[in-house]
């Protein structure tokens, strides 16, 4: 028997706190990479991409949306 397909989790933040929300469900693999392609395309589209950061540790590759205050202006690092 196959096991049901799980809910996608996305991060947000409600009432100043970062809490997850259960999304639409992913059928397989596939799915769930498109949905993640896609919120990328979308970013890449936006005026959100000049605030696009890459984590300051040199073992580290992390990239996130740095939506501080006055991150904006600061350019990308």
């Amino acid at each position: 028997m196959a096991a049901a397909p799980r809910p996608l989790l996305q991060l947000v933040i409600a009432d100043g706190r970062l809490e997850q929300r259960a999304e639409r469900l992913a059928g397989d693999v596939v799915a769930g990479l498109g949905l993640v392609a896609r919120d990328a395309a979308e970013l890449l589209l936006s005026p959100e991409v000049g605030r696009v950061r890459v984590c300051g540790s040199d073992r580290c590759a992390l990239r996130f949306v740095d939506r501080s205050q006055g991150a904006g202006a600061a350019g990308a690092r």
